[in-house]
């Protein structure tokens, strides 16, 4: 039963991977919010959120790829919403970015539509999907669960200088203080 279902989530990751190569891209923003549907109980892609609850801080996403361009390594972070029940496969250009974390499982429990509440509760699916600077097109699989919307950014991650001299600032700061 296992191996069916995994010949069935690569076979269905190869298609989409072949739909993203020649299907028009929807591009998004980096450091915005964006809310994401599907419709089955596993192995179905993910679509647009339309027709869902939207988000807090997000806005409705056409269906993938969602294509952007990071001009520094990027974070792609992506969050169920709502019951505690969906995993996502996420992938870049086809090839497999890796799995959202296991949900709790649990569909009485419910972070609703906040995007931050859902991202630091542990019984929700949530992954970090670090990408390096470039072209993205990204698509997905909803793995298991049922209908619902989920959420993701993209965010530019801060080159280590830049938070050096931040470090830095920060402890001339403090020592300033301490001084007066």
């Amino acid at each position: 039963m296992n191996a069916i279902r995994k010949t069935l989530q690569f076979a269905a990751a190869l298609c989409f991977g072949l739909i993203a190569a020649v299907a028009s891209a929807v591009p998004v923003a980096v450091g915005q919010w964006y809310e994401f549907g599907f419709t089955g109980t596993g192995g179905d892609p993910l679509i647009t959120g339309a027709g869902t609850v939207p988000g807090l801080l997000s806005i409705q996403v056409g269906d993938p790829p969602w294509a952007f361009t990071c001009a520094a390594t990027c974070e792609l972070t992506v969050t169920d919403g709502f019951q505690a029940i969906d995993q996502f496969q996420l992938f870049d250009f086809g090839a497999s970015l890796g799995d959202t974390s296991a949900p709790s499982g649990d569909p009485a429990h419910n972070c609703g539509n906040d995007e931050l509440a859902c991202l630091a509760d542990p019984q929700m699916s949530h992954g970090v999907f670090i990408l390096a600077a470039g072209d993205h097109s990204i698509t997905g699989t909803h793995l298991i669960g049922r209908p619902g919307a989920a959420f993701f950014i993209v965010s530019a991650v801060p080159e280590p200088g830049a938070l050096v001299l931040i470090g830095v600032g920060l402890l001339a700061m403090i020592g300033m203080r301490r001084r007066s």
